[in-house]
């Protein structure tokens, strides 16, 4: 029985198939849900603006409007570093702007707050059984805002300094300003 050649096309996925197999962290990311909300930390003299899809080059949906007091991001997502943001809110809850847009990591920031004056644990993993890598100073957390690098469930990977971690839900504080309760 002779062989059939194979088509270019079936080739070229072939090779792609292998490719991924190889490099998995070559292959598109499926978006994590998430939901928490984040502090929008806008850039001075110039709009933030939420995007069509995960990336800077994707066209630019809406700019977010400077509010005094701060808004704040309802995130349902996260992609590689951008988070998709379903509402803005001011500080007080209040819808401020519907919103179907990815933003990225750079300018969504959590303060972060100690329960049970333990510290604030920054977990390996995102759960409550993994191992707290590190127990942060809640004086030195008050000043220094983590910044948004990933989320899972209610949890969210910042980096405060040099620092990076999981914050369980307990001690994220979406508040622009005032105290975390």
């Amino acid at each position: 029985m002779p062989l059939i050649p194979l088509s270019r096309t079936l080739l070229l996925a072939a090779g792609l198939a292998a490719v991924a197999s190889l490099y998995p962290s070559l292959t598109m990311a499926q978006p994590v849900g998430c939901a928490l909300n984040a502090i929008i930390a806008h850039r001075v003299g110039g709009a933030t603006l939420l995007r069509a899809a995960p990336s800077i080059r994707a066209k630019a949906r809406a700019p977010i409007p400077w509010r005094r007091g701060g808004l704040v991001a309802v995130v349902k997502a996260g992609d590689r570093g951008w988070f998709r943001v379903a509402a803005v809110r001011d500080p007080r809850g209040r819808l401020a702007m519907k919103a179907n847009g990815w933003l990225h990591g750079s300018r969504l920031k959590l303060r972060l707050k100690s329960v049970g004056g333990k510290g604030i644990p920054l977990h390996e993993d995102p759960s409550p059984k993994a191992r707290v890598d590190i127990r942060l100073n809640p004086a030195l957390a008050a000043r220094s805002p983590g910044v948004l690098l990933a989320c899972r469930g209610g949890w969210a990977r910042v980096r405060i300094g040099r620092v990076i971690g999981w914050l369980p839900p307990a001690n994220q504080c979406a508040r622009p300003t005032g105290p975390c309760r």
